[in-house]
């Protein structure tokens, strides 16, 4: 016997999932820190999402329709990072050293991007040096 989870369910409803579980005779699990307002994603999902629908009905599907584009351009944006890494940037020890030429040629975007991965990489390659 497996069981297998899918987390987060961000497209799915309380009510559908409710509903879900009724029709399949199952018992939903709550848990109770859910319930509290300490957590800032409890008070976005509990206080400031049902204000927002009461604006706009259809804000909670805006918002999942903005975090997949998001989601896409972010993995465009790691896809061209790391195509164009070895044109412009190289790592020597706890260093990364930048082609300035092409560095420069970069729109904004990119430099910002290859920043960061510059970044991520210094940190595990110092990660990988302290074990």
């Amino acid at each position: 016997d497996s069981l297998t989870i899918i987390r987060p369910l961000l497209e799915v409803s309380h009510q559908q999932t409710e509903d879900y579980c009724r029709q399949h005779r199952l018992a939903p699990r709550l848990d109770a820190s859910n319930l509290s307002l300490s957590p800032l994603r409890n008070r976005i999902r509990q206080q400031l999402l049902p204000l927002l629908e009461s604006y706009n009905p259809g804000v909670a599907e805006a918002l999942l329709r903005t975090g997949r584009i998001a989601g896409d351009d972010i993995d465009f944006l790691d896809e061209q990072v790391a195509r164009l890494w070895d044109e412009v940037a190289r790592q020597e020890g706890k260093t990364i050293i930048l082609d300035k030429a092409g560095f420069d040629q970069m729109p904004p975007t990119l430099k910002r991007y290859l920043f960061r991965a510059s970044v991520e990489r210094l940190e595990a390659s110092s990660r990988g040096a302290r074990r």
